[in-house]
């Protein structure tokens, strides 16, 4: 409250603070406990940071539900899950609860992971090029750099013992000049207790005073003292500037120190290397020795496989072109043998064709004349036919077709035709009737909807502006149609002015503010026209805080006319709530709901709520 009135008083902007002792303590639901299993998930933020037991609720309430993944394709594939606000990628991505995914670079260095392990990198490979430099120096001669560590050494012991010097002089001067301070006081006090015991006496005891004498020898006292001072304040300073040469030359001294013994540390390593070099050199020796044998052996085998392999390619090109023979004499029997193909595939179709003749001839000798093939082959020799025979059957055949079949039913299909033609007629004039009457109740249905329509509508415009300004603290809302003429079939388009941004259409707006107006919409529609039952699911997943309590707010203004029944994962609407309905599967396939009602004295002694909360109407699952 004090940092907060601090803030208040100075505008110095605004801050948000965590109490300790208001934190609560917090666990991961189920959802994020089986998703904290999946391949790829590093784990929960807060399990990932130490801190002090105290200040572990405050870490979990900032970072109990941001998940750390290995990549962007894992967050991609969990970003359906729920039970988490926030899932961060090793390489930096950010994807939100509401779907929004943050990603890229940026010019300015930050101090996050990525960064440290680049800065560390860096410093690695910089840790590297060092120690190349320092494998180069160590080339050097030793005795010539140990004799200039020397040098150095005595130069900054030399160095420090005039400092000392100059220190020991300057501390003698403060105690002498110390020494005169405190003379110099006590001679003060004399002289004031003198006037003191001389302001005392009488005028008639007094004998006659040199005055300016006193006063001039007071003035001169006081010169000597101002004089005194600053000499002792140059002195002061004197001795700081000596006190901080001193420890400027002992930490010289002791990065001397340092360096010399690195430095014979690096030698000692320098002579061991040299010592067990010469076995290595002999080892490397023979090892080049083996190296050209077998070089030579080596040599000598491409020498004999280089004329194997001359010889296998002139005996490769004899059997190319044996191949070659062989292959132009298999096309020439294929095609040969391709030939004899066709010729007995078109003989195989004849004789088919022919068979098909046959098959329809014996069958027509058979239905029209009743005989077999070989008594028509029998009665062919014999039979006389006349010239124009085939024309003279033809011509019978059509006129026996154009006749047709004699319909000895036709009377009494025309009645029984007559006698529906007359039910259907009837019918239709029923359902003409029909239709006029529908089309006329339609026709004062839409008139009545129409009015009815635009009297809701005119009043959900004014409760949308009134709620919206209400639930989100200021701005300014508004409904209207998109086909006015056509009110029927018109769309209802929202515009909305965040508070402190411009009017902006809906699909404009970020998440939480769209979240925001949809549920100023639907309470506004409840205040026009009120609803016993109420269901929402996770409408305050995309909420912030604020944003939540407003949300809850709202709810308890509907409270006494409306009972809600919501579906949420936020622990601020959940403690809000007058009864909790935990549903969970603790084994697959079968669902266990967990009923709780808050007591009344919880109720009673929580602030927050309307005191007509008692009545049980906000529920959640």
């Amino acid at each position: 409250k004090a940092a907060i009135q601090f803030l208040k008083e100075f505008s110095a902007g605004r801050a948000t603070f965590q109490p300790i002792p208001l934190m609560r303590p917090q666990s991961p639901s189920h959802e994020l406990r089986q998703m904290l299993n999946q391949k790829g998930v590093v784990g929960l933020a807060s399990d990932l940071v130490d801190c002090d037991p105290k200040h572990r609720p405050v870490i979990d309430s900032l970072l109990g539900r941001t998940v750390i993944v290995e990549e962007l394709d894992t967050a991609l594939a969990l970003a359906r899950t729920r039970g988490w606000s926030r899932m961060v990628t090793l390489d930096g991505e950010l994807i939100h609860a509401s779907g929004a995914v943050t990603g890229g670079a940026i010019h300015r260095q930050g101090t996050g992971l990525i960064q440290r392990k680049a800065e560390l990198d860096q410093v690695i490979e910089e840790l590297e090029a060092l120690q190349t430099k320092l494998e180069q120096s160590q080339k050097w001669n030793q005795e010539q750099a140990k004799a200039e560590y020397e040098e150095s050494r005595q130069t900054l012991i030399t160095e420090l013992a005039n400092q000392q010097s100059e220190f020991d002089e300057a501390r003698t001067w403060l105690m002498s000049l110390k020494h005169e301070l405190t003379t110099t006081e006590a001679s003060r006090d004399k002289l004031q207790a003198e006037y003191e015991r001389l302001t005392k006496l009488d005028s008639t005891d007094l004998k006659p005073t040199d005055v300016a004498a006193i006063e001039a020898n007071r003035d001169t006292l006081m010169r000597q003292l101002a004089a005194k001072s600053s000499d002792a304040e140059s002195a002061q300073t004197r001795i700081r500037e000596a006190r901080q040469r001193a420890a400027e030359a002992a930490e010289r001294h002791s990065e001397a120190d340092r360096r010399l013994s690195a430095m014979t540390a690096n030698a000692e390593q320098r002579h061991a290397r040299l010592a067990n070099i010469n076995p290595e050199r002999e080892r490397l020796n023979t090892l080049i020795q083996e190296a050209k044998l077998d070089k030579e052996k080596r040599e000598s085998e491409v020498a004999q496989t280089r004329e194997k392999t001359i010889a296998l390619q002139e005996e490769r090109k004899k059997l190319a072109t044996e191949a070659e023979q062989f292959t132009t004499q298999a096309e020439q029997a294929q095609k040969s043998a391709q030939s004899g193909s066709e010729i007995l595939h078109q003989c195989e179709i004849k004789r088919a064709r022919a068979d098909s003749r046959r098959s329809t001839a014996t069958e027509r000798v058979l239905e029209e004349y009743g005989l077999t093939p070989e008594e028509a082959m029998a009665q062919s020799e014999d039979a006389l036919i006349a010239p124009d025979a085939p024309a003279v059957v033809a011509k019978l055949r059509r006129d026996l077709k154009s006749m047709g079949d004699v319909n000895l039913g036709a009377i009494e299909a025309y009645e029984r035709l007559t006698e529906r033609h007359d039910e259907l007629a009837h019918q239709t004039a029923d359902i003409e009737e029909g239709i006029t009457e529908i089309r006329s109740t339609i026709k004062e249905l839409d008139d009545l909807t129409r009015v009815r329509f635009v009297e809701t509508f005119e009043k959900l415009q004014t409760a949308f502006g009134e709620v919206f300004v209400k639930l989100l603290g200021g701005g300014e809302a508004n409904i209207s149609l998109t086909d006015p003429a056509n009110i029927l079939d018109s769309g209802v388009e929202i515009a909305v002015t965040i508070p402190g941004k411009k009017q902006q259409r809906l699909e404009l707006l970020s998440g939480g503010e769209r979240a925001m107006s949809a549920i100023a919409f639907l309470f506004s529609l409840l205040k026009v026209k009120p609803c016993p039952l109420v269901i929402l699911d996770e409408v305050d997943a995309p909420l912030d805080g604020r944003n939540v309590e407003r949300f809850i707010s709202m709810m308890r203004e509907f409270n006494d006319q409306t009972q809600f029944i919501l579906i949420t994962h936020n622990n601020v609407t959940i403690e809000s709530a007058d009864v909790f309905l935990g549903v969970t599967m603790q084994e697959p396939g079968c669902t266990t709901v967990i009923p709780f009602r808050v007591p009344s004295e919880a109720i009673r002694h929580n602030p927050e709520p309307d005191p007509n909360a008692q009545k049980a109407n906000l529920s959640l699952a």
